[in-house]
């Protein structure tokens, strides 16, 4: 990759990512340890997943288990979420 490279991930995509705030959100840089078990994300077939132990851990689907045990098996971690600065006042 060249200093010149725009691709996904490239210094001239970064930068340009990196200025734009999105309705009031400005983008927050984050190393793997601070998002290790703080996000909850959901894939199409109605699974949380998230990065714990530098993988994706897949929940059952949510429709089948319920939340609380859906957050359960994908390992997401409310004290990690409010210690990484996550929880927003909307």
């Amino acid at each position: 990759m060249t200093s010149h490279d725009s691709g996904p991930g490239g210094p001239i995509a970064i930068n340009f990512h990196l200025y734009k705030p999105c309705e009031g959100f400005e983008p927050v840089a984050e190393d793997n340890a601070a998002m290790t078990d703080s996000y909850a994300m959901l894939d199409p077939l109605g699974r949380f997943y998230g990065n714990h132990g530098g993988r994706h851990l897949y929940s059952a689907p949510i429709l089948e288990v319920g939340v609380q045990t859906a957050l359960r098996q994908s390992r997401f971690s409310p004290v990690r979420l409010v210690a990484r600065g996550g929880k927003y006042a909307w």
